[in-house]
């Protein structure tokens, strides 16, 4: 009963889009124009939110893998535990790229370190031991 009832609801819309097009063709056509907008419009939505839900999934996991491999930055005394604690809040929120421009400038700040410290470890290391 549930299928007649579609296929009758389904059958009347398309005899009613012919009558529709039979007396103004014209008009016909810029309502079906306007839905197919209408629809491109929401896909393009449902995709960009998609791609925001995939991109704070990642973020979420690269943060995680860095916290996991550099525990002593939950620290609330290290420098960059304020900028990571704005990243989890960013994260939370849904503001994805804020969220992840914080993380890649955190990690930046990290990379930045271990070079300072290769090159200071190198400075006095004479006989490369």
């Amino acid at each position: 009963p549930e299928n007649k009832c579609r296929a009758s609801a389904a059958l009347l819309e398309s005899l009613t889009g012919l009558s529709s097009f039979l007396r103004d063709p014209g008009r016909a056509m810029e309502v079906e124009r306007d839905k197919l907008a209408v629809q491109l419009v929401r896909r393009e939505r449902a995709r960009a939110s998609m791609a925001m839900a995939v991109d704070g999934a990642l973020s979420q996991a690269r943060l995680q893998k860095l916290l996991s491999e550099c525990p002593f930055l939950l620290q609330p005394t290290h420098p960059l535990s304020a900028s990571l604690a704005r990243c989890r809040e960013c994260l939370a929120e849904g503001r994805t790229e804020e969220a992840l421009d914080i993380l890649l400038r955190v990690e930046t700040e990290l990379e930045l370190d271990q070079q300072r410290l290769k090159a200071a470890f190198a400075k006095f290391d004479h006989d490369n031991s």
